[in-house]
């Protein structure tokens, strides 16, 4: 396919991952798309990477996707190969899992459209990303996880929809959690601004 051909050579131009993995999940939501198809979602490491501005680095995608035969069928196509739980392109230099179906009905609400050139990627929330982290921090005494709330929560502080994350955080009995993450946060926000 000359179309994913010359996707994968702009990739191998691009230094950021980050970009570089955009550009190939642009592609294939383009082809979700084409096919009047549910796009995947980034979720996960992939995410926290894109929201922190890869100041956390991970090394495989997450993604979320509704129609996730179909988009195993395109990446079978695509010569992407299937090793254990991952599809790998290592031209692209990435490894998709794709852990889950679907998100919480509200989570589909605050889905962030990142637009690329001629294609586009969703990104889980904001909100929902710090509650997933939080909930793993929770759950597993994932202290990675409470770090990477942290970190998404500092760089964006001021782009977070607070109600609906308080809301959600008490729904999902993680208040304390959530308090102690934007506290930390708010400590970190005043140093940098008394420096």
């Amino acid at each position: 396919m000359q179309e994913f051909k010359e996707t994968l050579q702009k990739a191998e131009r691009t230094e950021s991952k980050l970009r570089k993995w955009m550009l190939v999940l642009g592609f294939l939501t383009k082809k979700m798309s084409e096919q009047k198809l549910k796009p995947p979602i980034i979720v996960g490491g992939s995410a926290v990477m894109f929201y922190t501005l890869e100041h956390y680095i991970t090394y495989d995608v997450d993604l979320v996707c509704e129609d996730r035969e179909k988009l195993e069928n395109l990446l079978r196509k695509l010569v992407f190969k299937k090793v254990g739980r991952h599809w790998i392109l290592p031209e692209a230099d990435l490894a998709i899992e794709i852990p889950s179906t679907t998100l919480e009905k509200a989570a589909y609400n605050k889905l962030r459209k990142i637009k690329l050139n001629a294609s586009q990627v969703f990104i889980i929330g904001l909100e929902d990303l710090i509650l997933d982290r939080l909930s793993a921090h929770k759950h597993w005494k994932s202290e990675a996880d409470r770090d990477q709330a942290l970190m998404v929560t500092t760089g964006n502080y001021q782009d977070i929809d607070w109600i609906y994350l308080t809301k959600k955080a008490k729904k999902e009995q993680l208040e304390p959690e959530l308090l102690e993450v934007k506290r930390k946060a708010e400590n970190a926000l005043k140093k940098i601004k008394k420096s």
